[in-house]
């Protein structure tokens, strides 16, 4: 689907047409390298690159309320097995 046909779904229907989960999106991830960092330091800049990822999601996701599936791992595995 396009954007503009996604928009005009109601949060529920967008909901029935999500594919998936994404595995390195969220704070869990980003945790993670930044714990593994501490170790070896060019994983820093991994992390600050998923930062700074997940920030221009936060920028497309608001307005689609989709918020919770991309920034929680967890959320989006719950999501995924629920169904």
């Amino acid at each position: 689907m396009r954007k503009a046909q996604v928009q005009k779904l109601s949060y529920e229907e967008r909901a029935k047409h999500a594919k998936g989960f994404v595995f390195f999106h969220g704070f869990e991830p980003l945790i993670l390298f930044l714990i593994l960092s501490i170790f070896f330091y060019p994983l820093l800049f991994v992390a600050l690159g998923f930062f700074v990822h997940m920030l221009e999601d936060l920028v497309e996701d608001i307005p689609l309320r989709t918020v919770k599936i991309k920034l929680f791992l967890s959320y989006a595995l719950y999501r995924y097995f629920k169904k």
